[in-house]
């Protein structure tokens, strides 16, 4: 239970949730982009593995800053 009041206090699950939301965002963004620019469908693959893999270095930066 300290482990979770002390995240809130630290403000660890809105960065979650902010995260959650801009990473929603950036992955509709590079889709119509993709289309627009005719760029490989390897290149969306791309936007969503960074956003996968940045979401622990982001929930991490929240605990410490």
């Amino acid at each position: 239970m300290r482990f979770f009041s002390e995240a809130k206090r630290r403000r660890v699950f809105r960065t979650a949730g902010l995260y959650a939301v801009a990473a929603a965002g950036i992955w509709g963004a590079a889709e119509v982009a993709v289309d627009a620019l005719g760029l490989p469908s390897q290149a969306l693959t791309f936007v969503v593995v960074t956003t996968i893999v940045g979401f622990p270095f982001a929930l991490v930066l929240s605990w410490f800053f």
